[in-house]
């Protein structure tokens, strides 16, 4: 099986990560052909690796400890969830370039560090400084299909913690939705990214709503 053209996509600042969709002759017969879409993290930043100020300007940043977020198993897998009307598939020719479990993971890394508010501390250690704990749990990561064309689907449960993951401080509840512009692995692969995007937005604001309760128990 051989593959066909490469297209890369780069978008604005949000991950250094990348996204993927194969699609495998389930459009019709033909090559397989691969999309990569390319989420750009913070200037000068290695793929793969969450985006980081300065020391000293994350010196006097609250830092967060970041945990991986669990999923799952049929989340837990680079196979596209699909949702076709009540039914909610594996995709046997479409995959993730990697599971969403560590995707979200990344995207969150990616966005508090990228953001100047917010110092990340990754891999979490409870010895280490910080701030806060934030984990949580991917919820849906699905491709709902129809023939004009459908929408990426993410929804996540982020909890945040005092530091030591101490006591609850807040639950976050996190929607986010995008039409694909047609039934096609490239067009679901530009949804996600958008999806994952406004789900980083939510994901922050409601981590400094919950800033004045990280203060109080850290005094």
């Amino acid at each position: 099986m051989r593959l066909g053209q490469r297209n890369t996509i780069r978008v604005g600042a949000l991950a250094a990560m990348v996204l993927g969709l194969v699609c495998a002759g389930c459009m019709g017969p033909g090559p397989v052909e691969r999309t990569l879409v390319v989420l750009g993290g913070c200037p000068g930043q290695q793929s793969g690796a969450p985006g980081q100020p300065s020391h000293m300007a994350q010196a006097a940043l609250p830092i967060v400890a970041v945990l991986p977020f669990e999923a799952s198993a049929a989340l837990d897998r680079r196979a596209v969830a699909i949702q076709e009307g009540n039914v909610l598939r594996s995709a046997t020719t479409w995959s993730w370039e990697d599971t969403p479990r560590r995707m979200v993971t990344q995207a969150v890394l990616d966005q508090l560090a990228c953001s100047g508010a917010w110092g990340v501390l990754w891999p979490y250690r409870p010895r280490g400084e910080h701030f806060a704990v934030l984990g949580g749990r991917v919820d849906d990561f699905s491709v709902a299909l129809h023939p004009q064309g459908g929408e990426v689907r993410v929804a996540l449960t982020v909890d945040v913690w005092s530091a030591q993951k101490g006591p609850l401080l807040g639950r976050l509840s996190v929607q986010a939705t995008a039409p694909c512009s047609d039934a096609t692995p490239q067009a679901a692969a530009v949804a996600a990214q958008d999806a994952l995007r406004d789900a980083m937005r939510q994901v922050e604001q409601g981590l400094q709503t919950l800033r004045p309760r990280m203060e109080m128990t850290g005094e």
